[in-house]
């Protein structure tokens, strides 16, 4: 009676274990009843980065997997040789799936694509279960920010309100914007028109960013608007010259002509001032020679006279 009641007990235990394993497993995924460890990426996953040195990081779920259980993970990194993972168990939870981590730090990657395959292997002493769906990440490496290059506008003066905005960029992007001034930065998706701009001057500068969010920024060029027509500028070889008012003719002198070429005026040669000191002695001895003479002149009669 007893043994009855014990097979009775535990087909109604079996049942109900199968029941919740049948209503829980779309939760754990690529899971059986038994079945493989299920494999979820948590890092790297497939995005772009702008990083060259990731870890692995994948969560592990298996049936009634307990804690003395042996677990083997590898990975194998562009299709090389398989590398071992060591694992952390967090127990079992409630739907009876256990939660095992695998983490690792990846060698340094280069820039381009990659693949990464996770494999998983399960013993609990009655089950050897290898996973034959093991999971693959896709994901890039790109480190360098895009060069942008402006081609128009260039730093000049426009008379319109309107200019094209043509530019390049080296490698795809995710996105791309432009800021004219100190205003926010307006969204675009490739060359575009600038519209609407008044006089005076302008700063314009754009940004795009990679998926691995690396941005690039364009130098700044500065241009000016002026809707004015410029007035034309004077001939260099013809200068305008002001008008002016007319002066009465007069005849030329007859004794010069305006196209005779003047005379040069003879130089006087300078005296030289060396001579003074000998000829300033000499003046006064004749003046006082002549004084004395006419003295004389006076005193003696001229004996012609008698």
């Amino acid at each position: 009676m007893n043994q009855k009641i014990v097979l009775v007990v535990s087909a109604v235990l079996f049942s109900l274990v199968l029941l919740v394993a049948g209503l829980n497993c779309e939760v754990a995924e690529a899971n059986f009843v038994p079945g493989p460890p299920g494999i979820v990426f948590k890092s790297p996953v497939n995005k772009t980065y702008n990083l060259g040195s990731l870890s692995l990081n994948v969560t592990l779920s298996a049936f009634f997997d307990f804690e003395n259980a042996t677990r083997q993970v590898e990975y194998s990194l562009d299709g090389k040789e398989n590398v071992s993972v060591p694992t952390v168990y967090w127990g079992l939870g409630e739907d009876f799936f256990s939660t095992v981590t695998a983490q690792a730090d990846l060698p340094v990657l280069t820039e381009g694509s990659h693949n990464l395959t996770v494999y998983a292997t399960y013993y609990d002493g009655l089950y050897n279960l290898t996973t034959d769906n093991s999971r693959t990440s896709h994901f890039t490496i790109d480190f360098k920010a895009p060069y942008i290059s402006i081609i128009s506008p260039k730093p000049q003066e426009y008379n319109t309100t309107t200019v094209a905005l043509n530019f390049t960029v080296d490698k795809p992007v995710s996105s791309i914007s432009y800021r004219l001034d100190h205003k926010p930065p307006t969204p675009i998706t490739g060359n575009t028109t600038l519209t609407d701009l008044s006089d005076g001057y302008y700063a314009l500068t754009i940004y795009a960013t990679t998926a691995s969010e690396n941005m690039g920024i364009s130098e700044t060029v500065r241009f000016r608007i002026d809707q004015k027509t410029p007035s034309p500028s004077p001939s260099p070889t013809t200068p305008a010259s002001p008008t002016q008012s007319p002066q009465p003719s007069q005849s030329p002198s007859p004794s010069s002509s305006p196209s005779q070429t003047p005379l040069p005026s003879p130089s006087i040669p300078e005296f030289p001032t060396w001579l003074i000191p000998v000829l300033l002695p000499l003046l006064l001895a004749s003046i006082v020679f002549w004084k004395k003479n006419k003295q004389n002149s006076k005193t003696f009669p001229d004996l012609r006279a008698l």
